[in-house]
C-alpha cells in the first residue's frame, strides 16, 4: 500500500474523505507510523488544520499502543512504579523507566540512612515525612488541584508537587522498598495511605528491593497517612467522618483497606481522563474514557 498517498488524503477538503482516511490510517495502526512521524519531518500539508490532524493521528495511534502495555502490565501488575511510568508515556513523554526509578531511589537511601532497626512504626512514618516533606519538599498542589500533570509522576517528581494518589504513590513506593508496609487507600474523592501491622518483617538495606507484590489480605491497619497533608497521621474514625460528610453511610468494609496496585493506576488514569474533560480537553478525555473501558468492562 502506498501510505503517503493515503497520509496526503489527511488534507483532503472533502471532508467524507478526511474521515474514512482517518479510520483506515487507525486500522493500519503502528504499521502506518513510522509513514506518518516521516511525513510530519517534511510538512507536505500547507494548511495548519493538514499538520494538526496528522499531529493528532499519531498521538492516537501512540496512545492506542501504550493502552495496550497498559492492559497487558494489568495482568501482572506487582512493579507498581512500572504502571506509573506506563501512564506517563500515555501523554507523549520519553521518560525512562529507570530515570524514574534512580529518582526513588534517591529518596529511598535518605529515608534508610534515618533508619534503626528498634523504631516503633510512628517513627518510621515520621522519618519518612521529614525526608519527604522537608528535605525533598514534596507538597499537594491546592492551587492547580486539576493539572494533569499532578497525575505524571515524572512532572510530580520534578516540580515536588502533586495530587493526593501521585504523592501517596511514590510515598508508599519508597516505603515499600524499605520493608515498611505503608499500602495505597482508594477511598472516594480523596486516596490515602494505611500503614499494616505485618510482623516479622526483613531489616531494610541501602538496595533491598523490599515488597513487589500486592498486599495480601488479613492484616490490621495500624493508622492511616494523608500525603496531601504532609504526611498528617489518623485513625479509623476520621475516615468514617469524611465518609459520612460525603453522603455515604453504610460503609463498605474494603473501604477501610489497601486496594491493588490496578485500581491505584485506573485511578490515575480516571483523574485524567477528569482533568483533561475540565479543561475542555476532550480528544484526550475521549482517549483516557476508552483506555478505562477497557480495563473496568461493564458487567454483562
Amino acid at each position: 500500500m502506498d501510505f503517503n498517498a493515503l497520509i496526503y488524503l489527511i488534507d483532503d477538503p472533502d471532508i467524507t474523505v478526511r474521515e474514512e482516511v482517518t479510520s483506515k490510517i487507525l486500522q493500519l495502526g503502528n504499521e502506518i507510523l513510522p509513514s506518518l512521524k516521516q511525513t510530519l519531518e517534511n510538512l507536505p500539508f500547507d494548511s495548519p488544520e493538514g499538520i494538526e490532524r496528522l499531529n493528532h493521528l499519531i498521538d492516537e495511534i501512540e496512545f492506542h499502543k501504550i493502552s495496550t502495555q497498559i492492559i497487558e502490565w494489568t495482568q501482572d501488575p506487582d512493579d507498581l512504579l512500572k504502571g506509573i511510568w506506563l501512564t506517563n508515556l500515555t501523554n507523549g513523554s520519553e521518560i525512562n523507566y529507570n530515570d524514574l526509578n534512580k529518582e526513588i531511589e534517591r529518596i529511598k537511601l535518605e529515608v534508610w540512612l534515618d533508619l534503626r532497626n528498634d523504631l516503633t512504626a510512628l517513627e518510621k512514618v515520621n522519618i519518612l515525612n521529614h525526608v519527604f516533606f522537608k528535605r525533598f519538599n514534596f507538597k499537594g498542589d491546592n492551587d492547580d488541584y486539576h493539572n494533569p500533570d499532578n497525575s505524571f509522576l515524572n512532572r510530580v517528581l520534578k516540580k515536588k508537587k502533586g495530587n493526593p494518589i501521585s504523592l501517596a504513590a511514590i510515598y508508599s513506593i519508597v516505603a515499600q522498598r524499605l520493608y515498611i508496609p505503608i499500602y495505597g487507600v482508594n477511598l472516594p474523592q480523596h486516596f490515602i495511605l494505611a500503614y499494616l501491622d505485618i510482623p516479622n518483617l526483613p531489616s531494610p538495606s541501602a538496595d533491598s528491593k523490599g515488597f513487589n507484590k500486592d498486599v495480601e489480605n488479613g492484616y490490621d491497619v495500624l493508622f492511616y497517612i494523608n500525603p496531601f497533608n504532609d504526611g498528617a497521621v489518623f485513625g479509623k474514625k476520621h475516615i468514617e467522618v469524611f465518609l459520612q460528610q460525603i453522603n455515604i453511610n453504610n460503609i463498605p468494609s474494603e473501604l477501610f483497606y489497601p486496594c491493588s496496585n490496578k485500581e491505584i493506576i485506573i485511578r490515575i488514569l480516571r483523574n485524567l481522563c477528569n482533568s483533561y474533560t475540565m479543561r475542555n480537553q476532550d480528544r484526550k478525555a475521549k482517549l483516557y474514557s476508552q483506555l478505562l473501558d477497557k480495563l473496568t468492562p461493564s458487567a454483562p
